[in-house]
């Protein structure tokens, strides 16, 4: 594996995930500032669910980012589509 590879840890659930050169556990979410793993992101696809709502939340305030409006079904959106 590259040198160029590094661990992350997810922003929502804090386990760590690797990035680096044709690796891609995870999604960097410039919408909220947030590292997310792909099972958290994969898994609220149609935005976050009810659960996770105060923890992105929080993570966009604390980088200073205004909360996106909530989607079609009522959900804040994942911050990629």
């Amino acid at each position: 594996m590259s040198d160029n590879v590094i661990n992350l840890t997810c922003d929502l659930c804090s386990k760590s995930f690797k990035m680096g050169p044709i690796l891609y556990q995870g999604k960097f979410l410039p919408t909220y500032g947030a590292n997310i793993c792909n099972r958290c992101y994969q898994g609220n696809t149609d935005g976050w669910a009810p659960h996770l709502e105060n923890k992105i939340i929080a993570i966009a305030k604390s980088n200073g980012l205004a909360i996106p409006e909530r989607n079609e079904v009522g959900l804040l959106p994942n911050g990629l589509s």
